[in-house]
């Protein structure tokens, strides 16, 4: 069996935009954990990589909360073999805690999209994790379903903060994910990143209540982009035209609408979303994690 560090490998269980997602066995506490290792190729691609792997290190031994992914180990430069033939390369790995059920973004892919209840519940979730992140100083700047998992009592987890960054001083570099990249980090040289953090949750909002996003890209070549910046009253009409079963509720329209606001001096801020009329009743818990437990079966 292959080892990095305290972990054993057992095997792979997912992929990044660096490399693997292997599961692992930590010899000390037994404790299962995910380690994340980059390709050789990555890491010879790019000295980005060792920098961005150290800088979600960084930033989650600062972040403590229910609804943010827990380091467990980090080494730079570990020994390792990495085949049956004793071929040892150095490599940075980053060790997290194991999250089991899944992706948001794989449940959605599969299923197409969650009920109201249950998408409100998990936004609520999302926000929390989101209010407490920016609290302490930082912003994810990669906010997507793929970056949101289910642990093992069905709550919300954020992982991979490789581009997080913190709030003290203002951003440049256009990062994460298209289609949930704000528009100001295409056209400002300096924004503002919880602002971005925002407009990319309001993407995720509509993908769990719709099933789709809203458009492709928030740029000025993407006609649907466009078009919601244009005239609000024609792009919600032609969407529940052609959707009537997804959220039409005044409060869930004006919500998407503040938090995809082109202009990220006049979007809501997290605090104005977890004071919105649309979160007002608290979502149920239960009726949430139940239809998530159904659609995994």
């Amino acid at each position: 069996m292959r080892s990095i560090g305290e972990f054993s490998l057992v095997r792979e269980i997912g992929d990044g935009f660096s490399g693997s997602v292997v599961l692992g066995n930590c010899s000390r506490s037994g404790r299962q954990v995910a380690v994340k290792l980059p390709s050789q190729a990555k890491l010879l691609g790019s000295s980005k990589i060792p920098k961005l792997i150290a800088n979600e290190f960084e930033v989650l031994t600062v972040l403590k909360h229910p609804r943010v992914v827990e380091p467990i180990g980090y080494n730079p430069r570990a020994e390792f073999f990495r085949n049956g033939q004793g071929e040892k390369v150095w490599t940075p790995y980053l060790a997290l805690e194991m999250i089991p059920n899944g992706e948001v973004c794989a449940l959605l892919c599969e299923k197409g999209r969650f009920s109201e209840e249950t998408s409100r519940f998990y936004f609520l979730q999302l926000m929390e994790g989101l209010q407490y992140i920016h609290s302490q100083g930082f912003a994810h700047r990669d906010i997507k379903p793929e970056n949101m998992m289910f642990d093992s009592n069905f709550d919300l987890k954020l992982i991979d903060f490789a581009f997080a960054t913190p709030l003290a001083a203002a951003a440049s570099s256009v990062v994460g994910t298209p289609g949930y990249i704000s528009p100001e980090m295409y056209t400002q040289p300096n924004y503002d990143p919880s602002a971005s953090d925002v407009f990319a949750a309001g993407v995720v909002l509509f993908i769990m209540a719709k099933g789709a996003p809203p458009f492709n890209e928030a740029r000025r070549n993407d006609p649907h982009f466009v078009g919601f910046c244009r005239n609000r009253a024609r792009f919600w009409e032609g969407q529940f035209k052609k959707d009537p079963d997804m959220p039409s509720s005044q409060a869930f329209v004006d919500l998407i609408d503040r938090m995809l606001e082109p202009d990220p001096a006049k979007r809501i801020t997290v605090l104005q979303i977890l004071q919105h009329s649309y979160l007002a009743s608290p979502p149920s818990a239960q009726e949430a994690k139940d239809e998530i437990r159904r659609l995994r079966t």
